[in-house]
């Protein structure tokens, strides 16, 4: 067979499907739908309403965690509120009151801003008593009891911890004493000296004392520390050499065994063989110690020095204090009283 008959016969057979697909019938029509169960709807019934969805609740919101300067129950304040919703805070907008400030005191009055610095303007007291055995440090005899009054103005400034007092003694402190039996340590028994004092004198002084609270409000205070100052001197040390009535008998403790000189070799002669009253000084007649400007031994300037310094301090009123001192000092132990009312300052 050739190439030419193939192609008549696929001529032939395309040609027959052709007709057959054109004489064939149409395809069914579709089905109609199914009828629904749901019931006729009654015209006169109202519509049923679409159901209502649930209301979504608003998220919780989380509690803030209190900042640690805070108070537990500590909350922010709403928008739009002036006042802070914690009551400890304060309203800004308030003007602050001081009981808002510094609080109240036990009467219910507003307590006062306790000042950094507290300043107070007063006077003080003091009795310094120089026993006998303070003398016999330096020279054998000397009086029994000394008191020495003193007194004077005195400015205080008081920082918490820190108290300082400024004093100056007025018009003096008066180391006037009687007559006493005294000589130097060094010198032999016959050299014993009628001696007596005027001096007087004028310090300048500042304590400087730490301040020890005892009750919670500081109203009483105990203070330690010490003082040092400066005190020139004025009056005069007479000194006239003495004899024993009875040299068997010369007890230096008892004035009334002895007497006066009144001129060298006069009264009995020591048991050493020399002269109570000798050659060896003018001490004679009202004798007055010269200065130390003018090679004698009496003190022109006295040092102050006070350790330790204790006292006993209270404050009833912010406006008023007053204080019980007690300590030792060079010049003697000292007891004494000091008060003062607080500068506007």
């Amino acid at each position: 067979m050739s190439w030419r008959s193939f192609g008549i016969v696929g001529a032939t057979f395309a040609f027959v499907s052709q007709t057959a697909f054109a004489q064939a019938p149409p395809p069914p029509p579709p089905p109609p739908p199914l009828p629904t169960t749901e019931p006729p709807k009654d015209p006169k019934e109202p519509p049923k309403e679409a159901p209502k969805e649930a209301p979504k609740e608003a998220p919780k919101e989380t509690p803030k965690e209190a900042p640690k300067e805070r108070p537990a129950d500590w909350v922010d304040a709403k928008p739009g509120e002036d006042k802070p919703a914690n009551p400890d805070e304060k309203d800004p907008k308030k003007p602050q009151t001081p009981e808002d400030q510094f609080g109240t005191e036990d009467d219910g009055k507003p307590a006062e801003k306790k000042a950094a610095s507290r300043y107070f303007l007063g006077a003080r007291f003091r009795d310094f008593v120089v026993p006998n055995f303070i003398f016999s440090l330096f020279a054998d005899g000397g009086p029994d009891v000394v008191n020495i009054f003193s007194g004077g103005p005195e400015f205080m400034l008081n920082t918490g911890a820190l108290e300082v007092i400024f004093s100056v003694t007025v018009p003096y402190a008066d180391y006037s004493m009687d007559e006493f039996l005294f000589k130097a340590s060094s010198d032999p028994e016959r050299a014993f000296e009628f001696a007596s004092s005027s001096l007087k004198l004028i310090t300048a002084s500042v304590d400087l004392l730490g301040r020890i609270p005892i009750d919670d409000k500081g109203t009483v205070a105990f203070l330690i520390g010490g003082g040092v100052g400066i005190s020139g001197v004025l009056g005069n040390i007479y000194r006239n050499q003495a004899y024993p009535v009875n040299p068997g008998d010369a007890d230096p403790s008892d004035v009334t065994k002895w007497r006066k000189c009144k001129a060298p070799g006069d009264g009995n002669q020591a048991p050493d063989g020399g002269d109570y009253c000798g050659t060896d000084n003018d001490h004679y007649g009202e004798y007055s110690e010269p200065s130390w400007s003018d090679g004698g031994s009496k003190p022109i300037v006295f040092p102050y020095i006070a350790l330790p310094h204790l006292a006993l301090e209270v404050t009833p009123v912010e406006e008023f204090m007053v204080r019980l001192d007690t300590g030792f000092s060079i010049t003697g132990f000292f007891f004494g009283l000091g008060g003062g009312g607080r500068l506007p300052i």
